[in-house]
């Protein structure tokens, strides 16, 4: 089955090509801004040299008039000034009497605000401009000159123009800038998205790839699976490459033991080819040994299987049973030492009080049992502590299958019943027990492992009653239905259907795609193992059953076992 590809928007480059360029854009948008800025000073500045240029061009024409009071030419001055692009208005005021000479355009009167002088002299009201339309002056003195030499001081003139003359001017580098900013930008996200695809994003669909066609089962598929290194995306000393590298290490070893494993298997089939043509041959001879070597041979081909899977659950069963033995001896140690202690510690306060006598005064019964308080806490924190390991060691021995129970035929309601009764005295407060029992069959079973799955999943329905109490602040109990029927099977033999329910805080999908791993639980640290759903799933596998489990968060979960009515003996394993 072909993998469906990673969606782009997932994919490592993308989220990478989002940080960098988000910061790129910033930093671009600011760059951008200071040189929009730079370039308007800059264009203003030039249009004051311009204005202080008209200064120079017309104030002798300007002082020429004043000093003759020539109106008509004065005006005629100022029509000319304004006719020029950067000119707005122009004012004349005379020293004087501090009275306007002349003027034109737009202006600002002595309030400071906004007219616009027409040529019969009439003013009209100019609506105060929004951005970029402002008004901004030069401002220069009028002297005249006489044919001594003496300057007269005869009044100063204002030429007005307006930020909208520097916008026109720089609207085309504006334009410039923006599009040199936007085209920059779109060429270096497709140029960094395509190296980033090749130098990221390729090698980790390649190696994603090569993980997902390996099947430990089969060495035809790690044989003929390519090797990374010889890629030319994994030739750069990059973590890429340790990762290639250690991917192919791993695919070789794997591809050793699975050889040695199908080598061990073909050695243990000639063998057990040889055997049996002896076999076959002394039935001939001696047909009084037919039943002995019959079972040699059974014997034989039993140890075969036994073998293969061996070899496939040698480091689990290793493991878990050395630190099984290894801890539950010392944990035995301390839980005997704690309580010959704490004997020892009642017998010697037991002591100090014969010796006191039987007049003992309140001081010295407050300070023995000041002295001894302590260490009576110390001993059961102890003790606690060395019962929980002993309980986890209990947990690790069933989870790895170290003893098995008798197999029997029983009515499987009794043991539901019996573990019910254990359970109630602890929860009945909180939880209301349910039992419909529609169906009460007798099955092939192991009494002892049944009975461990059932405590296990009331135990866990009735902590999920108390959490969403808890929660939720309700007061009513809560409520745990447990049901038996009978399952048809189209595709097999009537099945046991136990069926337990709660109304407790059920389970988000990611939380229950978990719950039968080993070690994984929800709740707090010393209040669970995770080990009781994993050896629960175990013994129901071992049953030749099945579990189905259904949650919603908040409401509660149902969880189904399906238990065949015979059992299999030879696959219970």
């Amino acid at each position: 089955m072909s993998r469906q590809p990673i969606p782009f928007k997932n994919s490592i480059s993308t989220r990478l090509l989002k940080v960098v360029f988000g910061l790129y854009f910033v930093i671009t948008l600011i760059v951008t801004c200071i040189q929009l800025l730079s370039e308007y000073w800059h264009v203003k500045e030039n249009v004051f040299h311009e204005l202080q240029g008209l200064q120079k061009t017309f104030e002798a024409g300007i002082a020429e008039t004043l000093w003759s009071y020539n109106d008509d030419q004065l005006a005629s001055i100022l029509f000319g000034m304004q006719n020029i692009e950067i000119v707005l208005g122009v004012k004349i005021i005379e020293t004087q009497n501090q009275s306007i000479a002349g003027a034109v355009g737009e202006i600002l009167d002595d309030n400071g605000k906004r007219v616009f002088i027409e040529k019969n002299g009439e003013q009209q009201p100019v609506a105060s401009g929004r951005l970029f339309t402002e008004l901004f002056d030069f401002t220069f003195p009028i002297y005249y000159h006489d044919e001594n030499g003496r300057a007269y001081h005869l009044g100063q003139g204002t030429i007005y123009t307006g930020n909208q003359i520097v916008i026109d001017r720089i609207q085309y580098g504006f334009i410039l800038i923006l599009t040199n900013a936007v085209i920059k930008t779109g060429f270096l996200w497709f140029i960094f998205l395509f190296f980033v695809r090749r130098i990221v994003g390729t090698p980790l669909e390649m190696l994603t790839t090569a993980t997902e066609q390996l099947d430990p089962q089969r060495a035809d598929s790690l044989q003929n699976s390519p090797n990374l290194l010889n890629s030319r995306s994994f030739q750069s000393e990059d973590e890429l490459e340790v990762l290639a590298k250690s991917f192919e290490k791993m695919r070789l070893a794997v591809l050793d033991k699975i050889q040695q494993l199908e080598s061990l298997n073909q050695t243990l089939e000639l063998k057990v080819e040889e055997r049996t043509l002896e076999l076959r041959h002394s039935l001939e001879t001696q047909k009084q040994q037919h039943a002995q070597l019959e079972n040699q041979h059974q014997q034989l081909q039993h140890t075969q299987i036994q073998l293969v899977q061996s070899e496939k659950m040698a480091s689990l069963g290793t493991l878990v049973a050395g630190v099984a033995h290894e801890i539950n001896n010392p944990t035995n140690f301390v839980y005997t030492g704690t309580h010959n202690l704490a004997n020892k510690l009642k017998k010697l306060n037991q002591f100090m009080y014969d010796l006191a006598g039987e007049n003992v005064d309140a001081e010295f019964t407050e300070m023995v049992e000041e002295r001894f308080q302590p260490l009576n806490r110390n001993l059961m924190a102890i003790s606690e502590g060395s019962l929980r390991i002993k309980n986890i060691v209990e947990d690790l021995r069933t989870f790895s299958r170290l003893d098995e129970a008798e197999q029997k035929r029983i009515y499987v309601t009794e043991g539901i019943e019996s573990t019910l009764r254990l359970i109630q005295t602890k929860y009945r407060r909180d939880v209301e027990f349910v039992c419909d029992f529609q169906a009460d069959p007798q099955i092939d079973c192991l009494p002892s492992q049944l009975n461990q799955v059932f405590m296990n999943i009331m135990i866990n329905a009735c902590q999920a009653i108390q959490q969403k109490q808890q929660e939720t602040g309700e007061m009513c109990p809560g409520c745990l239905s447990i049901q038996t029927s009978i399952a048809r099977e189209p595709t097999q033999d009537s099945m046991l259907a136990i069926r337990f329910q709660d109304n407790g805080c059920g389970m988000s999908e990611e939380i229950k795609s978990k719950i039968f791993d080993p070690f994984f639980t929800t709740k707090k640290v010393g209040e669970g193992t995770g080990m009781g759903l994993s050896i629960t799933y175990g013994i129901i596998e071992k049953h030749q059953g099945r579990i189905e489990v259904e949650s919603k968060f908040g409401i509660g979960t149902t969880l189904v076992l399906y238990l065949p009515l015979t059992l299999d003996s030879s696959n219970i394993h």
